[in-house]
């Protein structure tokens, strides 16, 4: 099926399919700085407490890392097999790849494996 469609329209779906990096982004921060928060004004007094910090901050990080894992595959496809990477594709990625690497640190691993995709230039654009 992969094989019959067009790599743009394939490309527009790996974007769609990582587009939840971002709410992941805005969720991450507001998680931060409660975290920094909490410590800046007198932190949790047990290392239960903080245990139970970290892990409601990791927890939900490693299921959206295995949500972002279909786009990572489809964009992965599009580059390799297509050999498609025009400049708006290579922007996009490099975008999710930025705001990905930042959300230490499981988010990270996605991040390093969009900024290997992106390794290669983008493709000039046509003329006409």
């Amino acid at each position: 099926m992969l094989t019959r469609m067009q790599p743009n329209r394939l490309a527009i779906i790996g974007i769609v399919l990582l587009s939840p990096a971002i709410a992941y982004f805005i969720n991450y921060v507001s998680e931060a700085a409660f975290i920094l928060r909490m410590f800046w004004l007198g932190g949790p007094e047990g290392s239960e407490m903080l245990g139970n910090l970290v892990s409601a901050l990791l927890l939900p990080q490693i299921a959206a890392s295995l949500i972002l894992i279909p786009g990572v595959l489809l964009c992965r496809h599009v580059i390799h097999k297509h050999g498609y990477n025009p400049p708006w594709f290579h922007r996009t990625l490099r975008f999710y790849c930025v705001i990905l690497i930042v959300m230490l640190p499981l988010y990270s691993v996605v991040g390093v494996v969009l900024a290997l995709l992106t390794r290669a230039p983008p493709m000039a654009p046509a003329r006409t």
